[in-house]
């Protein structure tokens, strides 16, 4: 890749990340190389388009520290590979750890989300998924997940919304 490539590419990461909720400085070290790694693979912002809001801060497990919802799929990716029946793009929560730092603690393809902020106390985040994540064989069927902190285990999984519908 040219120096003006990359340098576009740095321009859309940097401009994707100054634009989400969290501004760079805010972002932990692996949240902001993992939005930067997604701009590189999907090549910069069209000239003259917005940047793209692809992180949101919310808390999610009501522990009063705001987790980072990362979905890739509101970015604009020309290389991302399309299908008769599409995969959904990688949706990724990341939480502090115990040592301070951001990790992943929760991972899926889904088909678009919806995080929900509440007054007080945690908020939410409703996916729309597919297939074996819905509990049908029908890669085409969709399901709204919502995704629920369980304390006693100390993570994520995922609580029905809706049953799944065959894709129309």
């Amino acid at each position: 890749m040219g120096m003006t490539a990359k340098r576009m590419v740095l321009a859309a990461a940097v401009g994707l990340t100054m634009t989400t909720v969290a501004s760079a400085e805010e972002q932990p070290r692996l949240v902001a190389a993992y939005v930067r790694s997604l701009a590189q693979s999907c090549g910069p912002v069209a000239s003259g388009a917005a940047a793209p809001d692809i992180v949101e801060r919310v808390d999610l497990d009501g522990d009063g520290k705001a987790e980072w919802v990362i979905d890739a799929g509101r970015y604009p990716c020309a290389n991302r590979p399309t299908r008769a029946v599409p995969t959904g793009a990688q949706l990724t929560v990341f939480a502090l750890g115990s040592s301070g730092e951001a990790v992943p603690v929760f991972q899926a393809a889904a088909f678009g989300a919806l995080v929900r902020r509440a007054p007080s106390g945690p908020g939410s985040l409703i996916m729309t998924l597919g297939g074996g994540d819905c509990g049908d064989v029908d890669a085409s069927a969709r399901c709204e997940r919502r995704l629920v902190w369980n304390g006693a285990e100390k993570r994520f999984h995922l609580a029905p919304v809706t049953q799944a519908k065959p894709k129309s």
